[in-house]
């Protein structure tokens, strides 16, 4: 799941919040999870989900969470959110690990 929102049909970048569906990660989790059970994925991973976002998986969840990947780099250490994934089984895949130009942070 790559990120914790949907986007309306035909949006490909939201710029407001009329372009963002509200269907819950519940649903979406469990779709997945459907997709596992069927021998059509092997694991599910989630993309920019916070510890709020886990939480509210994990509560529904028959499945684990194979993996998260985020942003996280020198000038943005994530070591909250790293530590949860951590402790919970979580792999941590680290985007943009070397930091970027566009994050303000890095400046």
């Amino acid at each position: 799941i790559h990120f914790p929102v949907s986007f309306v049909p035909g949006v490909e970048e939201a710029t407001s919040a009329s372009q963002v569906e509200e269907i819950p990660l519940k649903d979406t989790w469990l779709a997945m999870e459907k997709l596992v059970e069927k021998g059509l994925v092997k694991n599910i991973g989630v993309s920019n989900f916070e510890i709020e976002h886990i939480k509210e998986i994990e509560a529904i969840a028959t499945k684990p969470i194979a993996a998260n990947q985020f942003e996280t780099q020198p000038y943005y250490q994530r070591n909250e959110l790293i530590k949860y994934c951590q402790d919970a089984g979580i792999v941590v895949i680290a985007h943009t690990s070397l930091g970027s130009p566009s994050n303000v942070m890095s400046k």
